[in-house]
Parts: structure tokens; sequence; C-alpha cells
């Protein structure tokens, strides 16, 4: 199952906020611990209060290390998996998921679920649900793990439906997404984490996963978007008339 991280243990300590010193050198000493605490987050363990100590004091540490000005080229990369992580989190709430069936690995969707055993009404479910979360067929009919019901794409997702989990590894997927060690995440998400115009992914995930892009007409958009607002070149070209 995909985004299972295997978070460090409960021991390991983040910087605390309070702590952060104003200089630029130490500054940069720190990034590398607060960088380490982020990274070892477990996405799917919501209730841990290691998980949440860690985003609550990297927000923290975000605040006083913009507040003093200092160079930003070095945290991005924190900063990026920090706003994925929240992204994820904020949409099992849209769901009305829970953590334990976020971390069991065998739970499934509660799209998958008869609507006599879910503790609300398909039809309601779906009636409430931001567009770029509400169910496909395709999501429907296939049995899976609840985390890909996170992601905002609805063709994304089908495009991983109809690939075939045995044709692919979810746990690379979910790497690849988040960003891994000295690896700039492959996904960023800049606004309401539940709106696909938010979400954007970088040329080194669309060269490792392509197939899971294909026909995100949307996420091209958007990527192209938040591309043009810092100054780079568009990833994709969109013909201005698609058939």
């Amino acid at each position: 199952m995909g985004c299972r991280e295997i978070g460090a243990p409960e021991s390991t300590q983040l910087v605390s906020s309070s702590l952060v010193p104003t200089q630029h050198a130490h500054m940069e000493f720190d990034i590398r611990t607060v960088a380490a605490a982020v990274r070892s987050v477990n996405i799917l363990n919501l209730e841990s209060e290691y998980n949440r100590t860690v985003m609550r004091d990297f927000e923290a540490f975000a605040h006083r290390y913009y507040a003093a000005r200092a160079p930003a080229i070095t945290f991005r990369p924190s900063l990026s998996q920090f706003n994925f992580i929240r992204a994820l989190w904020a949409n099992v709430e849209v769901l009305g998921l829970s953590s334990s069936q976020m971390s069991d690995d065998d739970a499934p969707s509660p799209f998958n679920v008869p609507s006599s055993r879910r503790a609300e009404p398909s039809a309601a479910l779906e009636l409430r649900l931001p567009a770029g979360l509400r169910p496909t067929n395709l999501q429907r009919a296939t049995l899976h793990h609840p985390w890909i019901d996170l992601l905002p794409i609805p063709e994304m997702r089908d495009n991983m439906f109809r690939r075939g989990f045995d044709s692919f590894d979810e746990e690379e997927l979910c790497h690849d997404m988040r960003g891994r060690v000295h690896q700039d995440p492959g996904v960023l998400v800049w606004g309401d984490p539940w709106d696909p115009s938010s979400w954007e992914v970088t040329e080194s995930f669309v060269r490792s996963w392509g197939w899971a892009v294909v026909g995100c007409w949307g996420l091209f958009c958007s990527t192209n978007k938040w591309r043009a607002q810092r100054g780079e070149k568009p990833l994709f070209r969109i013909p201005s008339v698609r058939e």
C-alpha cells in the first residue's frame, strides 16, 4: 500500500521553535535538523503526537525563518514536503476518514464499501465533496486503499486503476510525490488541497511517472500556471482547442 511512510522513533527531537537562532549560518544548520524531522513524518498516522509535534514545530520554524529574511533556496524542499503532507491530512478530514482507516494496509476505500456498512450514505458523502474528490465510476468499481482517494485529480486516480496495482509500486509512487532525501517533491500544493488547480507536478515526476498524469489536462494547466508565476517555462504544451 502506498504512502505508508515509516516514521522515525518517537524520541526523535525536532529543534524547538523557541530556540531557533536568527543568524543565517546557524539557521542553515537547523534546516538540516527540521528537514530530517519532516522526512520522518508518517503521512498516514494522523493521530501520532510525534507527527503533529513535528508539523507544528516546522510551521513555527518556517515563520521565524522567513521573518529573519534568510535565504530560502535550501528551505524550499522541506516546505514543499510539509505542504504535501498537510494537504493529504486536510483531504483525509474532508473525506471523513479515520486515522485507523488510513494506517490499516488492508482498509478499503469508503467508495468500495456497501452503503449499508458506511457511516455516511454514499449519495450524501459524494454530494458534499468538492468536485476534485468525488469518486469516478472506475474508482467505485476498483478495490483500493483510501490513500488514493486523497488525490484531487480524478484522471490521475483512474490512470492508476487502469494501470493495475500489480504493475507499479505504490510506495515508490508516494515517495516520489512527497520527495526523498536530497530530492525535491514531485508534487507541489499551493492552495486549497481539495482544489486540483492548487496542485503542480515537477518535471522529474513526469519523467518517472508520465503514465500517471496522461490526460490530466487540468493538472497540466495548473502546473503551467504556477511555473509561470515563478518565471519558469511551461512544462506542458496545451493545444488551444482539444478534441
